[in-house]
């Protein structure tokens, strides 16, 4: 493993159902951008990451119900908040290992 492996990605490990764990991985450059656009004024930051049936992946944080509801039915879209595309993203972190 190289020694910045730590600069390239990072992993968010969260359970959706008892016997499931997801993983968001991300380069980390990625991440504070997407994390930039949200919580530009915060000193702390806080993701609700939520996976639908369908294997949608948002943060929820601070959204009004409503939105919350629109994630549920698969309704729900916000580039910034999507976190699909790092859904389970393995495919990235082994191109950088070979």
């Amino acid at each position: 493993m190289p020694p910045d492996f730590c600069q390239i990605f990072n992993f968010l490990n969260f359970f959706c159902k008892k016997s499931d764990i997801e993983s968001v991985v991300i380069q980390p450059n990625m991440f504070l951008k997407k994390l930039d656009n949200i919580y530009r004024q915060s000193t702390t930051i806080q993701l609700y990451l939520w996976v639908t049936n369908k294997n949608k992946c948002w943060n929820a944080r601070k959204l009004k119900k409503q939105e919350g509801i629109l994630i549920a039915n698969d309704s729900y879209s916000n580039k910034l908040r999507d976190f699909t595309p790092y859904l389970n993203n393995w495919t990235e972190l082994k191109k950088e290992l070979r």
